[in-house]
């Protein structure tokens, strides 16, 4: 923190300040002016990497350690007495480049997820079609052995009344045998 203009100037070369609201990008890094109560003044802090936004305030972070900025400070009575003022590049900033690299990825991952999307449709309409093709089959199936069971059954039937005839021949062919004076002298 510092209160040396100079040293201000020179950290605020090329950064700009915002208005809140303000959509800060994540990791944007992020310098601030605000009111110090000890020292009744305000300083000048070198920030860090934007985190999120809180209950009237900035979370940021550096490699050590995260914290809250407040972005307004409130009297008694709850009107504003002090804003804080936040700082981000202004030309072709780390924010951008970090939104760029976000979006990168972002649209990488999206395409990724789009061409398995694709395979994944293309396989489950092959499924499907195999499902389909499974599903006829087994009907025809059905169907066949349904006709088969009613041969069978008509077959079935088929071959008791021709039993029932032999039956009926042999005992005629029994009798015929047991009467006809040929066969009556031999047994």
């Amino acid at each position: 923190m510092s209160d040396d203009i100079g040293f201000i100037r020179k950290e605020l070369d090329n950064h700009m300040e915002v208005i809140l609201p303000y959509d800060f990008p994540f990791k944007c890094h992020i310098k601030y002016i605000t009111h110090n109560h000890k020292k009744n003044t305000e300083l000048f802090y070198k920030g860090g990497e934007f985190v999120s936004f809180g209950n009237n305030c900035i979370r940021i972070k550096n490699k050590v350690r995260s914290w809250n900025i407040p972005i307004h400070l409130y009297n008694k009575d709850g009107s504003v007495k002090y804003s804080t003022h936040f700082y981000v590049l202004n030309t072709e900033n780390d924010c951008e480049k970090i939104c760029k690299d976000t979006n990168s990825e972002l649209h990488q991952t999206i395409q990724f997820q789009q061409e398995t999307i694709e395979k994944l449709t293309i396989e489950l309409g092959k499924i499907e079609l195999k499902k389909s093709q499974l599903l006829n089959d087994k009907q025809n199936y059905e169907e066949l052995l349904e006709n088969n069971r009613h041969i069978l059954k008509e077959l079935s039937i088929k071959n008791r009344e021709k039993d029932t005839t032999i039956k009926k021949y042999e005992e005629v062919i029994q009798r015929l045998t047991n009467s006809h004076p040929l066969f009556q002298g031999e047994g």
